[in-house]
């Protein structure tokens, strides 16, 4: 799903995408498809402690000129939108980004 944060966050959205809480994709293969069955097509999730704040089932991380913006997302049973900032951090504060072993949905 595609969002356009800049009426929330104040400024002019350059990158944003959709992001589910570490654990999240295994939790729900889980409980479809069964703890062996997620376990073999996404293998460990190697738990570790996050510095990301608590942000529930998705948000929506924004990315403008100066700083990268997590957004909560509400989800309604017919919308979906944007709903409240969580957290701004400043460009400058971000040293390095390192993508995991993250699993995408298919289109």
């Amino acid at each position: 799903m595609t969002f356009d944060a800049s009426q929330i966050i104040g400024s002019p959205q350059r990158a944003g995408v959709t992001v589910l809480p570490r654990g999240m994709s295994k939790r729900q293969a889980s409980a479809t498809g069964g703890s062996l069955a997620a376990s073999i097509a996404l293998g460990s999730t190697g738990e570790t402690a996050s510095a990301a704040p608590e942000f529930g089932r998705q948000a929506y991380v924004a990315v403008t000129e100066d700083e990268f913006v997590l957004v909560k997302i509400r989800t309604g049973r017919w919308t979906t939108k944007l709903d409240d900032v969580i957290v701004r951090i400043p460009c400058t504060d971000v040293v390095s980004a390192e993508l995991g072993s993250g699993v995408t949905t298919p289109v």
